[in-house]
């Protein structure tokens, strides 16, 4: 009696398991909690889905077995079994219906609105740094981290964040500047060290998209004659042109790892994260309007 409750609690606590990781509403809360609190959710997921196989009864398992005309199923396809399938498809089927109705209030592709519900399900589980990773990375926009030390480093995030189930504890950037703030009234300092390997990331993705766009251009220009291939926005000539020249800036650079540059900054030394706009930066914390504040 008691192992046979224990394979009960094991198929049960599995299928659970499984339901939660499948539902992108809950795989982040499945993903980031505790083991205890992971047993006792896995535990009432697979407990909400083995009563729903129980309400269904055999009719799912009888039609899938003469489906494929295999009796075997039908003996052997009780509840239990049936609820380590039926949680994830059920999931998956959320899934989609979640994202079909995103689709349908918009324009957007089925990626688009993946993306979205997956962004929404960050924000609402709190994790607002990893969703200000994301943004900044797609929109090309610059960070400005502060750390407890009061150094200050102003950069770019390189690369998408992969490991969205998992809380972030670094923040992984390339700097642009770095400089500090004052002790006591918390201003950046007037010096500031600037990376030039910055810049150089910088011409390493516009001489990237260039080439992009030429190749792109010249094929649309080879299978269509009637495209405008001399207008101004698609004139293959100045595109190479300005190919050139960033190829030949990026020459006269140093040679410069970019990898080797990267600042790994830990979520605990930091205290406060967020989009950098320079030019307005700039224009509106002065000189002259901070000794005026």
């Amino acid at each position: 009696m008691g192992a046979s409750f224990a394979v009960f609690l094991l198929a049960i606590a599995c299928s659970g398991y499984l339901t939660l990781l499948t539902l992108w509403k809950t795989r982040l809360t499945a993903l980031r909690s505790d083991s205890q609190r992971l047993i006792y959710l896995s535990t009432t997921a697979g407990l909400v889905v083995f009563m729903v196989c129980l309400v269904s009864g055999e009719l799912l398992p009888q039609k899938l077995a003469h489906f494929f005309e295999n009796k075997f199923l039908i003996d052997r396809l009780d509840p239990l079994v049936w609820s380590l399938f039926v949680g994830p498809l059920l999931s998956m089927m959320l899934n989609y219906l979640r994202a079909l109705s995103m689709l349908l209030r918009s324009d957007s592709s089925f990626t688009e609105a993946r993306e979205k519900l997956l962004l929404e399900t960050l924000e609402s589980s709190g994790d607002v740094i990893l969703v200000l990773l994301i943004r900044a990375f797609e929109q090309g926009k610059l960070l400005q981290v502060s750390l407890k030390s009061r150094k200050v480093y102003c950069g770019a995030i390189i690369e998408r964040p992969t490991a969205i189930w998992r809380m972030p504890t670094h923040v992984r950037l390339l700097p642009k500047f770095s400089t500090v703030r004052d002790k006591d009234s918390l201003k950046w300092s007037k010096v500031r060290t600037d990376y030039p390997v910055f810049e150089q990331f910088v011409l390493t993705k516009r001489l990237d998209v260039l080439e992009a766009n030429v190749l792109a251009v010249s094929k649309i220009v080879a299978n269509d004659s009637s495209f405008p291939g001399h207008s101004k926005e698609f004139d293959i000539e100045l595109l190479k042109e300005e190919r050139i020249l960033t190829l030949k800036l990026l020459e006269q650079m140093p040679k410069i790892e970019i990898e080797d540059w990267i600042k790994y900054l830990p979520l605990e030394q930091v205290e406060s994260i967020s989009i950098f706009d320079e030019e307005s930066f700039e224009r509106w914390f002065t000189e002259e309007a901070q000794t005026e504040i």
